[in-house]
C-alpha cells in the first residue's frame, strides 16, 4: 500500500492506527481518522462487528465531542436533553427521548436522523390499559368528567372542574385544564414514536420532520416560535393522514382523513365530517367547522372560515 505525504499507518506499540492527517492518539487501541477522511470502501462480502449499535450521550457532551473532534466514526448516537438548550417557553414541546444520529468523522455528524417523539397515547375516544378516560381532541362540545384526558397542541391535558372551558390559543387550553407534559407524565399518557427528522445543530432545532406515510411538516428556525414539527400529530390513530406537505404542521384537527394536501402554513383546528383532501397551494386551512368536506381548493389566499 502505498501512502501519500503526511498520512500515517499503525498500528502503534499499543495497538493505535491513526489514517489521515493532523490526528494524535489519546489512548491505546484506537482507530483515528484525520478531518479529510470521507469514506471507507470494503470489498464485496466483508462484515463489520464489535462496533456499538447507540451510544447514549447528552446534548451538551456532544456538542463537545463535535466541536474537539472526539466522536466516534461511524457510530451511532442517541442524543439526549436537547431541550435544556431551548429557551424556557419552547422546552415543553421539545421534550423527546433522544435524536439518533450517526457520526460520518470525528467531527462530522450526520444531520438527517431520527427522533424518538413523544406523542399522545391515542386519539380515540377510550379507556386505555392504564385506566385513562380519552375524549381525542378538545373541542367546545365535548362534556368532560374531572380527570378526562384530551389532546390539543399535540400535547395531554386532564380535566380539574367536570367543565369544557376554552382554548387560549393553538397550544394552550384554559385553566378548566391541566397540562401533562412530556417530561413529567407518570401514567403511560404519551408513548414512543420513532420520526425520520433533519437536525440543525446550530439552533438546537429540527428543521423538519417526516413520517412513513409521506407526510412533511418543517420550517427553517425563528426565534421565538414553537417548532411544527413537535405539535404535529404524528401519533392520530383516530385520522387518516397520508401524502401532506404541509410545513407548519397540522393538529387539532377532528376529521375522517387529511389526504395529499401541499399547504403553504398549517392545516390546524378544524372538525369536518369526512375529508381534507386534494388542496394545492392553499396557504392555512384554518378553524373550519360544520363542513362535510374540503376538498380540491387550488390557489386560493386561505381557506379559513370560523
Amino acid at each position: 500500500m502505498e501512502l501519500g505525504d503526511n498520512n500515517y499507518f499503525g498500528p502503534s506499540s499499543s495497538g493505535t492506527y491513526i489514517i489521515g492527517s493532523g490526528m494524535t492518539a489519546n489512548g491505546p487501541n484506537e482507530l483515528i481518522f484525520g478531518n479529510n477522511f470521507t469514506s471507507i470502501i470494503f470489498p464485496t462480502g466483508v462484515t463489520i462487528s464489535g462496533i456499538n449499535d447507540l451510544i447514549d450521550i447528552n446534548w451538551d457532551d456532544f456538542i463537545v465531542a463535535l466541536v474537539f473532534g472526539t466522536l466516534r466514526p461511524l457510530s451511532t448516537y442517541r442524543i439526549l436533553n436537547r431541550y435544556q438548550f431551548v429557551p424556557p417557553s419552547q422546552q415543553i414541546y421539545e421534550y423527546d427521548n433522544g435524536l439518533i444520529l450517526t457520526a460520518l468523522a470525528n467531527n462530522v455528524v450526520e444531520n438527517y436522523g431520527y427522533r424518538i417523539m413523544l406523542c399522545p397515547r391515542t386519539y380515540k375516544t377510550t379507556t386505555d390499559v392504564f385506566g385513562n378516560n380519552w375524549l381525542g381532541v378538545w373541542q367546545s362540545t365535548l362534556t368532560p368528567s374531572i380527570n378526562d384526558l384530551v389532546i390539543w397542541g399535540g400535547m395531554v391535558w386532564k380535566n380539574t372542574t367536570g367543565l369544557i372551558g376554552s382554548y387560549i390559543d393553538e397550544y394552550t387550553l384554559d385553566n378548566n385544564w391541566s397540562l401533562i407534559s412530556r417530561q413529567f407524565y407518570s401514567n403511560g399518557e404519551y408513548v414512543e414514536k420513532i420520526i425520520q427528522s433533519t437536525i440543525d445543530i446550530n439552533n438546537v432545532w429540527i428543521s423538519s420532520s417526516n413520517d412513513n406515510k409521506l407526510n412533511y411538516v418543517g420550517i427553517q428556525y425563528q426565534s421565538g416560535v414553537v417548532n411544527p414539527c413537535s405539535v404535529t400529530d404524528w401519533n392520530n390513530d383516530n385520522v387518516i393522514m397520508y401524502n401532506n406537505n404541509v410545513p407548519s404542521g397540522f393538529f387539532n384537527n377532528i376529521v375522517v382523513d387529511i389526504i395529499n394536501n401541499f399547504i403553504e402554513y398549517s392545516i390546524n383546528g378544524n372538525v369536518v365530517g369526512i375529508s381534507i383532501r386534494g388542496n394545492t397551494g392553499i396557504k392555512e386551512i384554518l378553524n373550519n367547522e360544520e363542513n362535510e368536506r374540503i376538498l380540491k381548493n387550488i390557489e386560493i389566499s386561505t381557506s379559513s372560515v370560523s
